[in-house]
């Protein structure tokens, strides 16, 4: 008889042992979990507001291509309006990713060009050029990741 009381006392203390390993698994898994499903979620949301930088950049320089000759404060107020979306995208992106700083002199002169050369007699292409050149180095300092 004292050998299936020992039997039975060996197979308690493996179930305790693998029952405290499942609870040191859980604890230890659920921080790892969170960790990880966070940083998923982040990157997902600065690639959505990245592409939402793209078409604001996008929607101001085809803006600006429909400006007319004579000074309008419909179209400069239209100018304001879209830089102010393009900077609160950059805002955004900034607040979800602290890693990724606004480029404050890109976005100085984007906003120099929108609302100051763009309006000035003679000067569109130059600024839409300028435009153009601004977009594309936002484009490179917000780059997607995988």
């Amino acid at each position: 008889m004292p050998s299936q009381l020992n039997d039975c006392v060996q197979a308690a203390s493996s179930t305790d042992f693998s029952g405290w390993l499942s609870l040191l698994i859980t604890i230890v898994g659920w921080p790892v979990v969170y960790w990880l499903a966070r940083q998923t979620s982040k990157k997902l949301e600065v690639n959505k507001c990245i592409d939402q930088l793209d078409s604001a950049s996008l929607k101001l320089r085809e803006r600006a291509l429909t400006v007319s000759d004579n000074f309008s404060m419909a179209d400069y107020h239209a100018m304001v309006a879209l830089y102010n979306y393009v900077n609160l995208c950059c805002k955004r992106i900034e607040e979800i990713d602290n890693s990724k700083k606004r480029p404050k002199d890109t976005l100085r002169n984007l906003k120099k060009v929108s609302t100051d050369e763009l309006f000035i007699e003679g000067q569109k292409d130059h600024a839409i050029s300028k435009i153009l050149a601004l977009q594309v180095t936002l484009n490179y300092e917000y780059s997607k990741s995988v």
